[in-house]
């Protein structure tokens, strides 16, 4: 039996290949969409990880605070050269794009009061030191954060480069609180990118980097306020402690944290991806934007056809035997039933056809099989 369908052919070709890109994507699992207090406990937190054990955070919690969000309210505190502040993160290592909803204001709501206080998405290189072996210089880390910056009235953007405890970091006005932000290590670049309530995806800034995120990285959010106290701490007496008084003047609100594993398109080896002259930002939003915005509720498990009522043959078919199934329907179209008779990739012999392919994707989206 053979069907002709080629507008299901296209939109399960479609399907299976978001399905199969987010199948391997192995980041993804450690995205948290904030909705269960009991993830946590699945992030690590800096200053417990380098054993300074002063919690900098006034709140740190899931759902409490605010239902189903993060909720960091930090004490005075700061991320500059060698002042380290908190960041709950998840070791990853390679290429990796984290993007959270940040929403940073004032306890009571509106503009914070106090000079840099800002909060949003971090990739640090981790370092192996405790208060008693900690020696200056060693801070390699990018943020891109949303807050009040050093311009009184306004909410503002920082990015931040920091290498060998060298900041450098650029402001850029903020429509107001809230936006969806996005950090994404790629090869030897850092490419930060921001979309606005309502707004499409927008470049922000672009760095190369020389090597030294090539490795482990911590990667995860951060908030810090107050800086004209804190710069009248020494970093490491900073570092080590719960700075009293002050104007802490920041409660960061995070609706999700999502992981990904970006992938170069192959069209752009080789190029400079922080040259716009090289790479446009359509370029880079094409894979960077929103391409990367699907994030799968769960890693896709194999489906068990046996007894049920689909007609299908009865056995186990993964996300895998799929690629099977692609390959033959793409170089034979319009459509074939496959058959798996003797076959030695392992499914259940029969006839699948391409309604069979449908059902299965039905399946996955409801609840990965």
């Amino acid at each position: 039996m053979r069907r002709t369908c080629p507008s299901m052919l296209c939109s399960c070709l479609a399907a299976l290949a978001m399905a199969s890109a987010l199948a391997s994507d192995d980041l993804a699992p450690l995205s948290d969409e904030f909705n269960d207090s009991a993830t946590l406990g699945d992030w690590l937190r800096i200053h417990e990880t380098e054993q300074w054990f002063a919690d900098q955070l006034q709140t740190y919690d899931i759902g409490a605070t605010t239902p189903g969000a993060m909720t960091l309210r930090p004490f005075t505190v700061s991320w500059f050269e060698d002042y380290r502040g908190p960041l709950v993160y998840k070791n990853v290592t390679g290429d990796v794009a984290i993007t959270a909803g940040v929403r940073a204001e004032a306890p009571g709501g509106g503009l914070p009061a106090s000079d840099f206080s800002l909060a949003g998405v971090m990739i640090r290189v981790p370092l192996n030191i405790t208060p008693a072996t900690w020696t200056p210089g060693g801070e390699d880390f990018f943020f891109l954060s949303t807050g009040r910056g050093a311009n009184p009235g306004s909410f503002q953007y920082e990015v931040k480069e920091t290498l060998d405890s060298d900041s450098n970091l650029n402001l850029q006005p903020a429509p107001g609180p809230e936006s969806t932000l996005r950090l994404v290590k790629i090869g030897g670049f850092m490419i930060a990118l921001r979309r606005e309530p309502g707004g499409a995806w927008v470049v922000h800034r672009r760095y190369p980097q020389d090597g030294r995120f090539d490795g482990d990285l911590q990667v995860g959010l951060v908030a810090y306020t107050d800086y004209p106290t804190v710069s009248t701490f020494a970093p490491f007496a900073h570092n080590g402690a719960v700075i009293p008084g002050g104007n802490p003047d920041l409660v960061a609100t995070f609706d999700f944290a999502r992981f990904r594993r970006p992938e170069l398109p192959p069209a752009l080896v080789g190029r400079d991806l922080a040259d716009p002259g090289q790479v446009s930002d359509g370029d880079l939003l094409d894979f960077l934007g929103e391409a990367l915005d699907t994030t799968p509720p769960c890693a896709p498990a194999d489906i068990t056809t046996d007894g049920d009522a689909s007609g299908l043959p009865d056995g186990i078919v993964t996300l895998s035997d799929f690629s099977y199934y692609l390959s033959i329907w793409s170089a034979n179209a319009p459509a074939a039933d496959t058959t798996t008779d003797g076959t030695s990739n392992g499914l259940p012999d029969g006839d699948v056809t391409l309604s069979d392919f449908s059902y299965y994707l039905t399946l996955w989206s409801a609840g990965c099989g």
